[in-house]
């Protein structure tokens, strides 16, 4: 008498599928929850102190991922545009403090023939829009996009004295 056991079962490995199924659902819980990621809502948290990184919009099939750091000078973005040529990416403000980025990328004909077995690359509308704190100075940004990659600097103003001291007499 055969035993059928289920796909991706190993007689050695008696917790296998708990540990395929834990797998899988925890990707899922990533996928939905965290911005960037395929699907995602964009519900994570931001690691700095902003309002959430909102992924995706009207219109948009994904997020690029990307990384924002601030120093004591500036707040910087990288995003990971691969084989996107510069023409097609836009980065604008919008609502006074919001840099969105956004572009498109183009289906290439040999993509359209044949049967594809694996298709994982991202193709179609992308956009990002980054809420900036009142400290960054929109009108002083600079973008470099080498290798794929999309760099954004922006400086922060110059703060003004917040605190000073009053003598009394």
């Amino acid at each position: 008498m055969s035993m059928i056991r289920p796909t991706g079962y190993s007689g050695l490995e008696p917790f296998g599928l708990e540990r395929n199924f834990r797998n899988m659902m925890g990707q899922l819980m990533q996928d939905f929850f965290e911005p960037g990621t395929r699907g995602g809502m964009g519900m994570g948290s931001s690691a700095l102190d902003f309002p959430s990184v909102r992924a995706g919009g009207a219109g948009a099939l994904y997020a690029p991922r990307l990384d924002m750091r601030e120093t004591d000078k500036a707040f910087e973005v990288k995003a990971d545009l691969p084989g996107i040529p510069r023409e097609n990416v836009k980065i604008e403000v919008r609502d006074g403090n919001t840099l969105v980025l956004s572009g498109e990328t183009k289906m290439d004909a040999e993509r359209r023939e044949g049967t594809w077995h694996v298709q994982e690359r991202s193709m179609g509308k992308f956009m990002r829009a980054i809420p900036l704190p009142p400290t960054a100075n929109l009108e002083s940004v600079k973008a470099k996009f080498d290798a794929g990659v999309l760099c954004i600097e922006i400086p922060k103003k110059e703060e003004a004295a917040t605190s000073r001291k009053i003598e009394i007499q």
